[in-house]
């Protein structure tokens, strides 16, 4: 993926069925945002993350 000339290489990792994908990614500062704004969307993401680790847990239960 090039990820050793790069001078500070970024990945997108994206779990889906089948496997974990990983994708070359760029950061480029758009906007400042205050930080409790990324603080919120990080709990955000946070809760999201948690809700969908227990639907999983859930569903292995039942198939077993």
């Amino acid at each position: 993926m090039g990820l050793d000339r790069m001078e500070n290489p970024l990945l997108v990792v994206e779990e889906r069925e089948g496997g974990v994908f990983l994708h070359p990614a760029t950061a480029m500062p758009v906007r400042d945002f205050p930080a409790g704004i990324i603080q919120s969307w990080i709990r955000e993401d946070e809760d999201a993350m948690t809700a969908l680790r227990k639907g999983s847990s859930k569903k292995a239960q039942h198939k077993a």
